[in-house]
């Protein structure tokens, strides 16, 4: 009975990757036979993975709240502090050419010396597989490094990542004969929690993980309903220490936008256009990255940090060009309101293939 029902949740696993099309085709051809999503929702099991995922929320958030603090931190040091306690009045110009360069080194260190290779690699996109406990020193160096030096990436990936394996140890230190069934959706939920107010809303991180997850089809009610209690409880856990710790809840919105009245054809144009635009250029980036990928592997210690003074050197131009200042540059959180005036659409545009090259440079030897 125990061998039947470890099969039953190794077959769950492998189809709810699969998609649906490839469980109705399994079926057909006589293979395992589709789980009744219904059945498993209503079992004592499914309960206690309800009850599981709602617990392990709580640790994950808190974690996953001081890790985008711990980051911050580090930012304004690298970028408002440092360069004070070296003698200067203010950041140099050039400054994000030997800081980002730096953190592709430690970065470059990390990925070939700690198991788990820092995580995924961004280029081949948002992976929401439940990451092992032991990448996870890894995973967290490497996101640390990246985000705190200045390269162009977002802090959702490593965020993921960080939910997910905590949420897969959870259950490991609970149970070592847990399904492997369950222990995907913990580490799904954990998932959840970790970026639950990162994009404003616990329900807008559910749809991108559910995008990046590609469920679908009856299964995604298995995997949903703890991932949206895991980030209801994940959003109050930010709330709460946002009022605790009065450090914020680490939204990656844009705070203070000018107020917008009603929309005119010309700006259905543009938005339109707009669109398109970024649909093109993100392919670009993505070939391109994917194509940089094997030559940086190869001698990670030497293209990482070439890449990032690459990215450096074009927070310098982006900075003089625009007087925005080179941490608008390379991102820094906490810059957006910058581009907030009367220039702004122009300082956007010129934005666009800086930001385009920078994150090329940054998904090709970055996880």
């Amino acid at each position: 009975m125990w061998r039947k029902r470890r099969a039953e949740s190794v077959g769950i696993v492998r189809r709810m990757h699969e998609g649906p099309a490839r469980m109705e085709a399994n079926g057909a051809a006589g293979g395992t036979p589709p789980v009744d999503p219904v059945e498993l929702l209503r079992s004592r099991r499914y309960v206690a993975i309800l009850v599981l995922g709602a617990l392990v929320g709580v640790p994950i958030a808190v974690v996953a709240y001081f890790f985008l603090k711990a980051v911050g931190e580090l930012q304004h040091y690298v970028f408002t502090t440092l360069p004070g306690d070296l003698g200067f009045d203010a950041e140099p110009a050039w400054w994000p050419i030997p800081m980002v360069a730096l953190g592709g080194l430690f970065v470059a260190l990390v990925i070939s010396r700690l198991p788990g290779t820092g995580g995924h690699e961004p280029s081949e996109g948002l992976k929401t597989q439940p990451t092992q406990p032991a990448a996870l020193p890894g995973i967290v160096a490497a996101a640390l490094a990246t985000l705190s030096f200045g390269a162009v990436l977002g802090p959702e990936a490593p965020l993921i990542a960080l939910g997910g394996g905590l949420g897969v140890l959870a259950v490991n230190l609970t149970r070592r004969d847990v399904p492997d069934t369950a222990r995907m959706v913990i580490g799904v939920a954990g998932s959840f929690a970790a970026v639950s107010t990162l994009l404003g809303s616990p329900l807008t991180g559910a749809f991108l993980l559910m995008e990046a997850a590609a469920v679908g089809g009856p299964l995604l009610g298995v995997v949903l309903t703890p991932g949206l209690l895991a980030a209801g409880v994940g959003a109050l856990i930010f709330v709460g220490l946002d009022s605790w710790t009065g450090f914020g809840t680490f939204s990656l919105g844009v705070p203070n936008i000018p107020p917008f009245g009603t929309p005119d054809v010309a700006e259905f144009a543009w938005a339109i256009g707009a669109g398109i635009a970024g649909a093109a250029v993100g392919v670009a980036i993505r070939r391109s990255a994917l194509m940089l990928q094997p030559v940086v592997a190869r001698r990670r210690i030497l293209w990482t940090p070439a890449a990032g003074i690459g990215i450096g050197c074009l927070a310098v131009l982006f900075a003089e060009a625009t007087d925005r200042g080179s941490a608008v540059g390379v991102g820094v959180p906490g810059t957006c309101s910058r581009f907030l005036t009367p220039s702004m659409p122009w300082t956007l545009w010129a934005s666009l293939p800086r930001r385009s090259i920078q994150s090329r440079l940054s998904t090709s030897p970055r996880r």
